[in-house]
């Protein structure tokens, strides 16, 4: 970890997060990426619809794991044409690798 945020000046927050204290750490931060992989299994919902209010508006989630069904509740795939959405003043990324590279073709 100490490799990614040696290179930015405002170090960015990584860690392993249940949602216990993910509710504090949102708050604060922007962009939001989460990447989870459960082989096997949809991805763990850790940013429910309800805490998008604990956000301040224009914040950014880019859901990497959105080709396991996303990891924020309120997520849904996108495409590069129209990768973004808003739901409640939060912008979601969502563009899926399945869905970019079918429609790249």
């Amino acid at each position: 970890m100490r490799q990614l945020t040696s290179g930015f000046k405002d170090a960015p927050v990584l860690a392993f997060f249940t949602t216990d204290p993910i509710e504090e750490e949102i708050r604060t931060v922007d962009p939001i990426i989460r990447s989870l992989l459960v082989p096997g299994a949809s991805a763990p919902k850790l940013i429910t619809r309800e805490m998008l209010t604990l956000l301040r508006p224009g914040t950014v989630l880019v859901d990497v794991a959105i080709d396991q069904g996303g990891c924020f509740e309120a997520s849904r795939a996108t495409i590069h044409v129209e990768p973004t959405f808003d739901v409640d003043g939060i912008i979601h990324y969502c563009v899926a690798t399945y869905l970019a590279v079918c429609r790249g073709r």
